[in-house]
């Protein structure tokens, strides 16, 4: 039997992106990818000097002993395409049959849906104005936000994570505040995934995680200017 490749870590890239790799007879590099899109095709490529060959695997690490598609020669130069892919982490494998050298790594994806939009601005309030750009939160530790009427907030959801929670806390007279939240688009108060609007400004919210890749959250007020800290919590 051939020599086990040497085990390197996980590179993630991100479509369209390009690396350039050399190695040795039998070693491996090995990449990730996470579409959150559905795509018509997801195209994995290698150009290069040698005989690298190229592996590709889905929700689990592809090497040359256990993938799900390859198209191998005696090159560097091959191409691995999956037609009608959906969301979900994509690895791929670069084993060495021989020496290999300035290989490129590239992958692409064609037909995919119309990104998530980016919610539009807001006419400004008469007691200020809000940044309505997307604040992505540092998780398990707390984000200072300052909120007129509403914000729009997000966090990646991490591997394995099937229950989110959310607080919402300021101190002193904040008025009311509000936060709503959805796995797969960005809520509102009319349609929404989870919410918590009680009177004050102190909330608290779970969400039950169907496998997503990032939780959309918007917090509101009743106008009036409050530094809020948001803390989520992942489990």
């Amino acid at each position: 039997p051939e020599p086990e490749p040497e085990q390197s870590d996980v590179t993630t890239l991100s479509l369209g992106q390009t690396v350039t790799i050399s190695g040795q007879a039998y070693s491996e590099h090995l990449y990730q990818i996470d579409l959150t899109q559905p795509a018509s095709a997801l195209t994995f490529s290698l150009e290069g000097q040698g005989n690298a060959d190229l592996y590709v695997a889905k929700d689990r690490q592809a090497h040359y002993y256990d993938f799900d598609a390859t198209e191998w020669n005696q090159t560097s130069n091959e191409t691995v395409t999956l037609n009608d892919v959906e969301p979900g982490r994509y690895t791929l494998s670069v084993t060495g049959r021989g020496d290999f050298t300035d290989v490129t790594v590239k992958v692409n994806a064609e037909g995919q849906v119309q990104p998530e939009p980016t919610p539009e601005p807001q006419p400004e309030t008469p007691a200020g104005t809000d940044d309505l750009r997307p604040m992505q939160l540092n998780v398990a530790s707390p984000n200072s936000i300052s909120v007129y009427q509403r914000r729009y907030l997000y966090a990646d959801v991490p591997e394995g994570a099937t229950k989110a929670q959310v607080w919402v806390m300021a101190d002193g007279d904040a008025g009311d505040l509000s936060v709503f939240a959805a796995e797969d688009y960005w809520p509102t108060q009319a349609q929404n995934q989870a919410v918590s609007d009680v009177p004050g400004s102190n909330q608290y919210i779970e969400v039950d995680l169907r496998d997503q890749q990032r939780l959309h959250l918007l917090l509101t007020g009743d106008g009036s200017r409050s530094q809020t800290d948001v803390r989520v919590y992942f489990r």
